[in-house]
């Protein structure tokens, strides 16, 4: 008697669970943020041509070749992350602990932040992240565990907010 009750108590509680969590998609619905953004390019394999190579250049078209400008403000030594937003060429370089900042046509035009101790400075940067809808630029510092906010387009400093550690270590934000 009470095996029966338990196996009907778990055929209600799978009944349910299976009729709530299954709703319809609605026309226009998206199953990522990603899909519902016009700058990323989606390609369905479902319905993709079976061929024998298939090239990027066939998807992606000719990349162009930015050639960066070279000065002593931004020698480029190890890229460790890299974006595009705007017109703009950010670059995350972890050996020379700075966030350059080129036009798409290749010219240097600043750094994000500064190395240092101070307000609004950074020790040891390992990522970064844009907020396009904010227009705002955001730095991990990950020897003080804290994000430093820049603007956008103006490279200057807006705040900072310091986390808590916990015995570990963390090299990028998201």
């Amino acid at each position: 008697m009470n095996m029966r009750l338990n196996y009907s108590l778990f055929l209600v509680m799978l009944v349910t669970c299976l009729c709530f969590s299954c709703k319809r998609k609605k026309a226009g619905d998206s199953v990522s943020t990603i899909l519902s953004n016009p700058d990323v390019a989606v390609i369905d394999i479902d319905r993709a041509e079976v061929r024998d190579k298939t090239l990027f250049s066939d998807v992606l078209g000719k990349p162009d070749v930015i050639i960066l400008e070279t000065k002593e403000d931004c020698v480029i030594r190890n890229i460790q992350a890299i974006d595009y937003y705007d017109g703009r060429i950010y670059i995350l370089d972890d050996q020379s602990n700075a966030l350059y900042v080129f036009a798409d046509d290749g010219t240097y035009l600043r750094n994000i932040g500064q190395q240092g101790n101070g307000h609004g400075e950074y020790l040891e940067i390992s990522d970064f992240s844009i907020d396009r809808k904010m227009g705002e630029l955001y730095l991990w510092d990950e020897a003080k565990d804290m994000v430093l906010r820049y603007n956008l387009n103006t490279g200057n400093y807006i705040a900072s907010a310091q986390t808590e550690r916990e015995g570990e270590r963390s090299f990028c934000m998201q």
